[in-house]
C-alpha cells in the first residue's frame, strides 16, 4: 500500500533534497576537470573552492549535511564507475580530499550558519539514538 512507498524516515537524505545541489550535479564534470588543472596552485584552488560554496550558498544550500551527502554519492558514483579499479584505499583518498575541499567550499557561510547546521545535525542524531533506544 501506500505506506510501504513512502520514504524510510532512516534513509539517507538524498541529492534531491537540496535542489541547489542536483541542480549543481550538472557542473561536477566540468567543475572537477577545472579544479583538477589547478591543483598545482592552491591559491587559484582555494579562490575557485570558495566560488562553488558561494554559488551553493546562494541556492540556499545550508552548511553541514549537503556536502556530506554529495561527497558520498559522488564516492558512490566514482565506485560504479570504476567498478573493480576503485578499491577502499582509493575511496579513502577522495573522501579525504573532498572533505577538505567542502571544508573549503564552506568558508563563505556565516559562523551563524555553520552553527545552526551543526545543531540540526546534532538533533538528528539525538533523534535517531532516541529511536534506536526505543525499540
Amino acid at each position: 500500500g501506500e505506506a510501504a512507498e513512502a520514504a524510510d524516515p532512516k534513509a539517507p537524505p538524498t541529492i534531491d533534497e537540496w535542489a541547489g545541489l542536483a541542480a549543481l550535479s550538472a557542473l561536477v564534470a566540468a567543475a572537477v576537470s577545472k579544479l583538477v588543472g589547478m591543483l598545482g596552485d592552491p591559491e587559484a584552488l582555494g579562490a575557485a573552492l570558495k566560488d562553488y560554496g558561494l554559488l551553493c550558498a546562494t541556492r540556499g544550500v545550508p552548511a553541514g549535511s549537503p556536502y556530506d551527502v554529495f561527497g558520498e554519492q559522488l564516492i558512490s558514483a566514482l565506485g560504479g564507475a570504476l567498478g573493480d579499479g576503485f578499491g577502499e584505499e582509493t575511496a579513502t583518498a577522495w573522501r579525504d580530499a573532498f572533505a577538505d575541499a567542502a571544508q573549503c567550499m564552506q568558508q563563505v557561510y556565516t559562523p551563524s550558519q555553520i552553527a545552526e547546521a551543526a545543531a540540526k545535525a546534532a538533533a538528528e542524531a539525538a533523534s535517531v539514538e532516541e529511536e534506536g533506544a526505543e525499540s
